[in-house]
């Protein structure tokens, strides 16, 4: 499904949650991992147009290796697709690559919003037409990027092998879309792929000290 979609039921199901919830919560904090932190930007905004309750208890927001303006995954995806689908011989496995999900498609710029995708053939080539959409205001965010290195420590420049560094910290050279967490709430991981961020301790130690400051 499309991360918009995702977004939205993410926002509705905290929502409920809450409701439910025996006691009032204090504080609300995500932590969003991969596309997970692109679910959870989607989920502040419909909870926004919503007006949920949970998004005034949203205090922090903590994006580990979050493709927030994309990801080489789906460029290389759709690229594949494109040079196979210029032979007629190679024509009929370009529809091998057509399996990917809307979820994946949407990691090409990192669609967060319905009408960042809808109208659009999602295996087409397209440019960046996403609206540009800010942290959530009134909370402490942070961003976490590895990147990996070669013999000699020589900083390869795909990032972590599935996010660029610039992605994942949120930069951009278009103003509209510089997401500018605070030089102090990012931190990078030298020698960690993309997978390895799930489980290594400094990342955790990084959150768990931001989280008391």
């Amino acid at each position: 499904r499309h991360i918009s979609t995702n977004g939205r039921e993410f926002s509705a199901q905290l929502e409920d949650l809450i409701k439910h919830w025996p006691v009032t919560p204090k504080e609300i904090v995500l932590v969003g991992y991969s596309m997970g932190g692109l679910i959870s930007r989607s989920a502040c905004y419909y909870a926004e147009q919503n007006a949920y309750s949970w998004r005034q208890l949203l205090t922090r927001l903590y994006c580990v290796a979050v493709p927030h303006h994309g990801s080489y995954l789906e460029r290389g995806g759709h690229w594949i697709q494109r040079l196979i689908s210029i032979s007629p011989y190679s024509y009929p496995l370009s529809r091998l690559t057509a399996i990917r999900s809307a979820g994946i498609t949407d990691l090409r710029h990192g669609n967060v919003l319905d009408e960042d995708w809808e109208g659009v053939d999602r295996f087409q080539h397209n440019d960046d037409r996403r609206t540009p959409l800010p942290l959530p205001d009134n909370v402490s965010c942070y961003a976490m990027g590895g990147i990996l290195r070669e013999e000699g420590k020589k900083i390869l420049p795909w990032g972590d092998g599935l996010v660029q560094l610039s992605s994942a910290l949120g930069q951009h050279k278009d103003s509209r879309f510089d997401l500018a967490f605070p030089e102090q709430n990012c931190c990078t991981f030298p020698g960690l792929h993309h997978f390895a961020l799930m489980s290594q301790d400094k990342v955790y130690t990084f959150i768990h000290e931001r989280f008391f400051d």
